[in-house]
């Protein structure tokens, strides 16, 4: 996902952190950088920050640490900024095929990383603790049913033409116990995300 960003808007400037260990074997390009750091200590200054699959994979607690690192970096922008998050909204109106997939991702994360798959009234719960407001919540698919975006400072609407730093899925992997490769994102993970965008901000 990470170069399908970086080739689709060549005038933004890209940074993808992760831990040491998975950016050592990542190769940039023009646009595109790998930082290696931790979510959980400080996320780098950007007037956007993307957040695919990966609150999904923590716990309240911990999903709040990483919430309040990104209200820091973009917090930090002179221009304000915004936080987008691709993940899962667990709907009570679901069809049941689409109801019964979110409940086997919900008990694989369970399992597996000690994460959960939230419900609308969850995830305003933890935007709220973590010191936004919610405006709108939504989306329409099992697998990526969310974009939800809070804004700091000012700037609202649409994101600034500028640098943009994205965690990708599987983002702490080692603690995970898992592993993965740098920039080779699947048709699946690229695909267009249908969904109503919420926005988040500090008034």
């Amino acid at each position: 996902m990470d170069r399908a960003i970086a080739k689709a808007f060549p005038h933004i400037k890209c940074s993808v952190l992760d831990l040491p260990h998975v950016v050592a074997s990542c190769k940039g390009t023009e646009n595109l950088e790998f930082v290696a750091g931790d979510m959980f200590q400080a996320i780098p200054s950007a007037d956007a920050l993307l957040l695919k699959g990966i609150l999904h994979d923590w716990n309240d607690e911990d999903s709040l640490k990483i919430l309040k690192r990104c209200r820091e970096a973009i917090g930090s922008s002179e221009k304000g900024g915004k936080l987008i998050i691709l993940d899962i909204v667990m709907d009570s109106k679901a069809t049941r095929e689409i109801a019964e997939l979110q409940t086997l991702f919900d008990m694989f994360l369970m399992v597996n990383t000690n994460g959960i798959e939230r419900s609308e009234r969850e995830w305003e719960k933890l935007f709220n603790e973590a010191g936004g407001v919610g405006e709108e919540l939504g989306g329409e698919s099992a697998d990526a049913g969310a974009v939800e975006q809070w804004s700091s400072g000012t700037r609202r609407g649409h994101t600034a033409a500028g640098e943009v730093a994205a965690a990708e899925e599987g983002g702490r992997a080692s603690e995970q116990g898992g592993e993965r490769t740098c920039g080779q994102g699947s048709a699946e993970q690229n695909r267009e995300v249908r969904g109503r965008g919420a926005r988040w901000s500090d008034n």
